[in-house]
């Protein structure tokens, strides 16, 4: 059952070149560590998984968050924060020549997202949100929404139907997989 129109996403930056995504093209790959730990440590792996796209012919996205909520434990690590985050993550961009993106879960922090990412990530816990949705389709940039494990796949078309409500069409999706939930 076939209920979203397959469109072209594109990721368009001043350092690098356009990127296309959609069925009938070439995979991209959208990778990362979770959290931003530290300037070394993501240029390390900016550097590496760049090397393997290149040796491969593969697009690349790089992706990592400055600020992970979702953590279990209050205890666990978060990231370096929306500032520092976004620092690094420019500079990858800057360095590596390639295409960045970055989640929030905070819809104040979907302006200063946008002004530096390439592409804006929804965490597949806030998949529904309205506000984080909301905030997301109005940086005018492409967004990545990842359904939640929670949702059954048909139920996705509501989040996509609210970020077009907000004037933004330019949305991959992308699954987490199942558990037991609802429908």
């Amino acid at each position: 059952m076939t209920f979203i129109k397959t469109n072209i996403i594109e990721v368009v930056g001043s350092k690098f070149e356009s990127i296309q995504i959609g069925s009938d093209l070439p995979l991209v790959l959208i990778a990362g560590p979770c959290a931003i730990e530290s300037k070394d440590h993501t240029f390390y792996m900016a550097e590496n998984i760049k090397k393997i796209c290149d040796k491969t012919g593969i697009k690349f996205i790089y992706k990592s968050c400055y600020d992970k909520d979702c953590r279990s434990s209050i205890k666990s690590f978060h990231g370096v924060g929306i500032d520092e985050g976004l620092r690094i993550l420019d500079d990858v961009r800057e360095r590596f020549n390639i295409p960045i993106t970055s989640d929030f879960s905070n819809p104040e922090w979907a302006k200063k997202t946008g002004e530096i990412c390439d592409m804006i990530q929804i965490p597949a816990y806030l998949c529904r949100q309205t506000s984080i949705l909301k905030a997301a389709a109005l940086t005018k940039k492409p967004i990545n929404l990842k359904k939640g494990q929670f949702m059954s796949p048909w139920n996705i078309r509501n989040s996509v139907k609210k970020i077009k409500e907000y004037g933004n069409d330019q949305i991959l999706l992308t699954d987490r997989g199942t558990f037991f939930g609802y429908d």
